[in-house]
Order: C-alpha cells, then sequence, then structure tokens
C-alpha cells in the first residue's frame, strides 16, 4: 500500500509503507531507507528545535527560489517587451520612410498634371485661358473637397454631441 505524505511546498520522493516495517517507520525512498526528509503527519513524536529550524530553512529557501524565479521571468519578459519594441520601431521607422517618399512623388504628380493640362489645352485655346481653366478647375475641387471635409466634421460633432446627451439624461 502507497501512503503519499506531502508538504505541498516541494516536489518529494513518493513515500512507500512496508507491510514488513513497523507502523511509524515510514520511509521517502525503497523500504528500509530513510533520507531525512519526513513530513509533518510521520510520526507522533514531538520533533526538537533542530528540526523546526531546517523545516523553516527549506521553506524560506523554497520561497527564496521562487523569488529568484519570479525576478528572472521578469528579467526575460522586459528584454522580450524591448524586442517587441525594438521591431516595431524599426517597422515604423521604414513605414515612415516609405511614406516620405510617397508624399515626395505624390507632390510631383500633383505639380506635373497641372502642367500637362496646360500643355495639352494650349493649342485648343491658348496659354493664357488654358492657364485659367487648370487654376480654376483646381480651386472648384479644392472646394469641393473642403466641403466634403465640412459636411463629415458636422456630421460627426453632431453624433458627439447626441451621443454626451443621452449619457447624462437620467433614466
Amino acid at each position: 500500500m502507497r501512503v503519499k505524505n506531502r508538504t505541498g511546498w516541494s516536489p518529494e520522493k513518493e513515500d512507500t509503507y512496508s507491510p514488513d516495517a513497523p507502523a511509524d517507520a515510514i520511509s521517502n525512498g525503497p523500504a528500509g531507507t530513510d533520507d531525512g526528509n519526513a513530513s509533518f503527519e510521520d510520526s507522533g513524536h514531538e520533533q526538537g528545535a533542530d528540526s523546526q529550524n531546517s523545516r523553516q530553512h527549506s521553506t524560506v529557501e523554497i520561497i527564496q527560489g521562487l523569488i529568484s524565479s519570479g525576478r528572472e521571468y521578469a528579467q526575460i519578459e522586459t528584454e522580450r517587451q524591448k524586442l517587441r519594441i525594438a521591431i516595431i520601431a524599426a517597422a515604423m521607422r521604414y513605414s515612415a520612410l516609405l511614406g516620405g517618399v510617397a508624399i515626395f512623388l505624390l507632390l510631383g504628380i500633383l505639380l506635373a498634371l497641372p502642367i500637362g493640362a496646360i500643355w495639352i489645352l494650349s493649342p485648343y485655346v491658348g496659354p493664357l485661358v488654358a492657364t485659367l481653366i487648370v487654376f480654376m478647375s483646381g480651386i472648384i475641387l479644392v472646394l469641393l473637397l473642403l466641403m466634403l471635409v465640412r459636411a463629415k466634421i458636422r456630421k460627426v460633432m453632431r453624433n458627439l454631441l447626441s451621443q454626451s446627451a443621452n449619457r447624462s439624461e437620467p433614466q
């Protein structure tokens, strides 16, 4: 018959019971051997101060081990988060660089577009009128976009104000 006497603080060997051994001789290994790691339930005899100190010492060691394991885990987690931030920062730098190149090319295209439009319209209406047509088309396009932005902002503000009014009403 196997009897398990565990303290719950650390992994211990399975305690075994031999029918040939006396009733109070529960061993922590093969039958008949005792390595001195007896648990609280091993015997009904009172134990001396030395045995109590060794139990406290082992509990303190276990707690210190847990603390050191927690510190190691925290250091590893900190390093992992630093690596994660470094990867994100590298991706952001790369994205910013590509975004800058894209904006530069967009400005070049926006400059070339009216020049090309003027060049194409010039033989039909003359250079001055072609310039005025492209300029006025650009102004009208900008005004239409600004009106769309204004309508969108008003819609968002209206929604925000109605939500804040609904939250402040008592129910």
